[in-house]
């Protein structure tokens, strides 16, 4: 189970993020869905990983759609809200 400390925060937001993109590539459809939704390419996914407002902007996408958390969560052994916790860590969090 992956968990988000206040020690290395940026290097678990960043494997966190990484993990679940690698996630929604998993699924062709899903990934498409995703790419759709938040315009990134994957040029984006791969250089832009370290930088907070990506990781939040990933964050944000998925956590619009239940199903992506719920299934990722089961994937990972975590809770479902692990997402909403992660993204409280970073700037512009509404929530």
């Amino acid at each position: 189970m992956m968990k988000i400390a206040n020690s290395g925060k940026s290097e678990a937001l960043e494997s966190l993020v990484a993990s679940l993109i690698a996630f929604m590539t998993q699924d062709e459809d899903r990934f498409a869905r995703f790419v759709g939704l938040t315009g990134l390419t994957l040029d984006d996914l791969r250089s832009r990983l370290s930088d907070p407002a990506f990781q939040a902007m990933v964050l944000d996408q998925t956590l619009e759609d239940e199903s992506w958390v719920v299934e990722f969560a089961a994937a990972q052994d975590m809770p479902p809200d692990t997402l909403l916790k992660a993204r409280r860590r970073l700037p512009g969090a509404e929530f």
